[in-house]
């Protein structure tokens, strides 16, 4: 890991828990008081509540007892400190908010992923309809703890996002996802998220990842990144980094579209080799004419512009054959197969 993972800060045995608002006194004095059942002294001024806990107990508290509101646990203000540490400005700097250090208590299995690179490359085919053969395959991470249980990758990613080391995990991913392409001898291009943020790192995007491709003899131009939903204010350098990658072979394809306005947007900003329609607007597209609508919209705006377009998420043989009446020819989906850790050869297609 090249950034350090936050460790969480068992030796603290005094809380600050800093008030949004004056008239918000009185309401947080009663949630603690319920939350600690008078076990605990409080102390307060206008400002900030202070009292002396472990650390980890009061977290564990915090989670157990569900006092605290989805809105409290992002804008309520925790200061941790040990015990003979008096509060000052300088230990401001370790203020954190209360999801923040529910995540990082909760955060045993991601340490261990990163510190450890336990983290696992699963493939999806993605098929060709008319040609019925699989032309490409998805890369999904899968995190495992030290038990050897799987950590669900949405909550993994999100968590490894709380905590700020969101990029270091995708760091990861990349890298295992081109490393286990080579082992398993993958020819077919292979499809990796590549969220924008990591578009900033040109350390990464320049040189480590040229890097990987030398050094396991692959090929740019079997590499798709599939560009993730977008964080607002990295628009300025967004399609400039992407229009670098594809000169230097490297494919682009935009993930989830038609799923709002701005994904539209960049449809047309960054011109991509391949588009991939969002699964939201594939399920059920047999009983929804809107659904068809768009689908048929999108399907052809990316053929019109050079760029093939794949359906994500098909499931059911109503939707594919409804899909092929559209005229869409690759998909991908549970119908055809599910991520596995050997990529799948071959598959059958519907009747």
């Amino acid at each position: 890991m090249r950034v350090p993972f936050p460790e969480f800060p068992f030796s603290a045995k005094k809380i600050i828990v800093f008030v949004p608002r004056s008239d918000y006194l009185n309401y947080l004095l009663l949630k603690f008081r319920d939350v600690f059942k008078d076990d605990v002294e409080l102390t307060y001024s206008e400002d900030y509540i202070s009292f002396e806990m472990a650390f980890d107990e009061f977290i564990d508290l915090s989670i157990s007892t569900q006092e605290f509101t989805e809105m409290e646990m992002h804008k309520l203000m925790i200061l941790p400190l040990d015990q003979n540490e008096t509060f000052s400005l300088k230990s401001l700097k370790k203020m954190r908010p209360l999801q923040y250090w529910i995540d990082l208590r909760k955060a045993e299995g991601l340490k261990f992923i990163l510190e450890n690179e336990t983290l696992v490359t699963y493939f999806q085919p993605i098929v060709n309809c008319v040609a019925g053969e699989i032309v490409m395959y998805e890369c999904l991470s899968r995190g495992f703890d030290k038990d050897g249980k799987m950590i669900s990758p949405q909550p993994l990613f999100e968590l490894a996002e709380s905590l700020n080391v969101f990029l270091e995990l995708n760091r990861l991913a990349v890298t295992k996802a081109l490393e286990k392409a080579k082992i398993k001898n993958v020819e077919k291009p292979i499809c990796i998220n590549f969220p924008p943020e990591a578009l900033l790192d040109p350390d990464f995007v320049y040189r480590e990842i040229a890097n990987h491709l030398e050094n396991l003899g692959m090929k740019p131009e079997q590499i798709i990144f599939e560009i993730t939903e977008q964080k607002t204010g990295i628009e300025y350098v967004e399609s400039f980094v992407i229009k670098t990658l594809q000169e230097k072979g490297i494919k682009i394809a935009i993930d989830d579209a038609g799923n709002g306005f701005s994904s539209l947007r960049r449809l047309t900003e960054l011109k991509p080799d391949i588009i991939k329609i969002d699964m939201n607007l594939i399920r059920d597209v047999d009983k929804n004419r809107l659904k068809r609508y768009m689908v048929e919209a999108l399907f052809s705006a990316g053929s019109k512009s050079g760029a093939k377009v794949i359906a994500e998420g098909v499931e059911t043989i109503e939707e594919y054959k409804t899909l092929r009446h559209l005229g869409v020819e690759l998909m991908q989906g549970f119908l055809f197969a599910k991520p596995e850790p050997d990529p799948v050869q071959s598959v059958h297609l519907p009747l």
